[in-house]
């Protein structure tokens, strides 16, 4: 009689070890390797903040991730940007030579990333990124902020898309 419980007992502990904690990723959890390595075209667009309004922004990420982190490339045309109240355009640029460093963090299917650049009137400007990664295409919201040279701050908002080729 006590034999006929023991393959019971052993098929419940079985399956209990294999299947684990459901927040725990596994090795076959697909959004737990969810990568971003590879070539994405980035537009910024919806950007504006306070007396700013700034057109689509266009750039190109190559990116090249790990486990929960990634860095690359960042190259483009950048945004421009007009002040709405003095009717003057500035412009914001990605650094003298086209392309600055992206670096970023992945979690499962959540996508942080900040893009430093330079701008014709700021001292600093970083694109900050939040998003989800879905396969081949990303989303989610950006925020610019700039860094003027006497320690002020500017900040526009908007959304950004991007897509793998």
């Amino acid at each position: 009689m006590r034999s006929s419980y023991l393959p019971v007992w052993c098929v419940g502990l079985t399956l209990l070890l294999a299947c684990g904690g459901e927040d725990e990723p596994t090795g076959t959890d697909p959004s737990a390797r969810q990568s971003v390595s590879g070539l994405w075209i980035y537009e910024g667009y919806d950007i504006e903040g306070g007396r700013f309004k700034c057109q689509r922004a266009a750039l190109a990420l190559d990116l090249h991730s790990r486990i929960t982190s990634f860095q690359g490339i960042a190259s483009g045309v950048g945004t421009s940007c007009e002040d709405k109240l003095e009717w003057s355009q500035w412009r914001l640029s990605l650094g003298p030579l086209g392309s600055d460093t992206v670096k970023g963090s992945l979690s499962r299917d959540v996508i942080r990333f900040d893009i430093p650049s330079g701008g014709s009137m700021a001292r600093s400007v970083v694109w900050h990124n939040d998003g989800i990664v879905k396969g081949d295409s990303m989303f989610g919201d950006l925020t610019i902020l700039f860094t003027y040279s006497d320690g002020t701050r500017q900040s526009v908002t908007g959304k950004w898309k991007a897509g793998r080729r």
